[in-house]
């Protein structure tokens, strides 16, 4: 059975990006290269999407930072 970390450390990636971060071969550097800390980011979305009921509209604007 696999192991699935909790969403409140977690990342939203598209397909695309979600491909390529396993083809990199090193996340840390991935990230770095994608200029985004994953562990404030995951911590801000999770901040975020549970201040309020519902996820917020500017979910889609940040993915496209990625």
């Amino acid at each position: 059975m696999g192991r699935k970390v909790s969403d409140e450390f977690t990342v939203p990636l598209c397909s695309m990006h979600h491909q390529e971060l396993h083809h990199a071969g090193d996340e840390p550097a991935w990230w770095i290269k994608k200029g985004v800390e994953p562990t404030k980011t995951a911590k801000a979305l999770w901040e975020e999407s549970h201040a309020a009921p519902g996820l917020p509209q500017n979910l889609t604007q940040r993915h496209q930072s990625i």
